[in-house]
């Protein structure tokens, strides 16, 4: 493996110098670049990481008038937020709210579901609220099933989801899917609602948002050692 090319699965960090990946993202949208932090910094709040969360954790504290710095190794959209689908969805992308009530009880996948739509109206709000150009696109996400039992267990889940979280379906027949979408070989499935956008563009969105509100981002510029500071309540230096 060339010392260029970055394995979340082998390598345990990133450096500046590992070349952006090949996705169809980073083909159709360069991100724009950042500065590297070249001195030291004070600061009250520091961000380790600027990819989605780290940006919107710096978005929350500048708009609430904090001193906010937020680093990075690399460049915007290095990472996930540059490799990812572009799905806008309430959920976790692995286990589903039956799965996880089975797991945590009941009281905690209330808890995760609430999460789950907060986060996705967070988002909403925000490309409203600062009119971000992220090719934004809502309409329906289609689950398909690949055997009879996946059909009846995304059913069941979809169901179990209705019920308990208020969370609407429709289900699909093996004929819709084929006589709607052209698919064959398929077993049904189910129609949930949600959106997607440019990921690398919404990356970019949220720099500009996030300097706009007063927060200090720096690229490029790895986390090498955290200190504990002199002081109680002393701003954090880099």
């Amino acid at each position: 493996m060339s010392e260029h090319n970055y394995d979340p699965l082998v390598q345990t960090g990133i450096t500046p110098s590992l070349e952006t990946p090949q996705t169809y993202w980073h083909s159709t949208h360069r991100c724009k670049s950042q500065p590297s932090l070249s001195q030291q910094h004070t600061c009250n709040y520091l961000v380790i990481g600027g990819g989605y969360t780290g940006l919107s954790a710096a978005i929350t504290l500048a708009e609430h008038g904090k001193d906010v710095t937020l680093i990075d190794s690399h460049q915007p959209g290095f990472g996930c937020a540059g490799r990812n689908a572009g799905f806008i969805l309430s959920g976790s992308g692995r286990l589903s709210l039956s799965a996880i009530e089975d797991k945590w009880g009941k009281a905690i996948a209330q808890g995760m579901s609430n999460e789950f739509e907060a986060a996705v109206s967070l988002l909403r709000n925000r490309i409203d609220q600062y009119d971000m150009q992220v090719d934004l696109a809502t309409g329906p996400y289609v689950k398909l099933a690949h055997s009879t039992k996946h059909a009846r267990q995304l059913l069941k889940s979809a169901a179990m989801a209705q019920d308990n979280y208020g969370i609407p379906f429709t289900p699909l027949t093996q004929g819709t899917v084929e006589s709607r979408f052209g698919i064959e070989g398929m077993f049904g499935g189910v129609e949930v609602s949600g959106a997607c956008l440019h990921p690398l563009k919404l990356v970019d969105e949220y720099t500009k948002v996030a300097t706009s509100a007063g927060a200090n981002l720096f690229y490029n510029t790895p986390a090498l050692s955290l200190s504990e500071p002199t002081q109680k309540n002393a701003p954090s230096m880099l």
